[in-house]
């Protein structure tokens, strides 16, 4: 046999052993996800990490919105293993009072602040 042969057998071998591993991966991520559906908690609907989350919120607000703004506002969460968890609902409550408690401004411009051309 051939140095070839040799390595396209070693290939195709690695291959099968991945399939098998990928296979095996996806049992147990089943059963993991089975296990999961079984928790009634009223804990579960938190899901969402600090930092995650806090990008979700900016996204709504359409401005920035750092984690630490999230940690000191009223915003409900949970901690498990030291790790802030936090629910959409409320991060959609919040994003919304945010929206809601904004002052519309009116006035003139800042004239220090250049001007676009139209």
């Amino acid at each position: 046999m051939s140095d070839v042969e040799n390595h396209e057998r070693r290939v195709e071998r690695g291959r099968e052993i991945i399939a098998q591993v990928r296979e095996l991966e996806a049992l147990d991520k089943a059963r993991h996800e089975a296990f999961a559906a079984t928790i009634q908690s009223k804990n579960k609907k938190f899901v969402h990490r600090r930092d995650p989350a806090a990008a979700m919120v900016a996204a709504a607000i359409g401005a920035p919105y750092s984690g630490e703004l999230l940690r000191r506002s009223d915003c409900p969460f949970v901690v498990i293993s030291r790790i802030a968890y936090y629910a959409e609902d409320d991060l959609r409550e919040l994003a919304e009072s945010i929206l809601d408690g904004a002052v519309p401004r009116r006035g003139t411009p800042d004239k220090r602040r250049p001007r676009k051309a139209a």
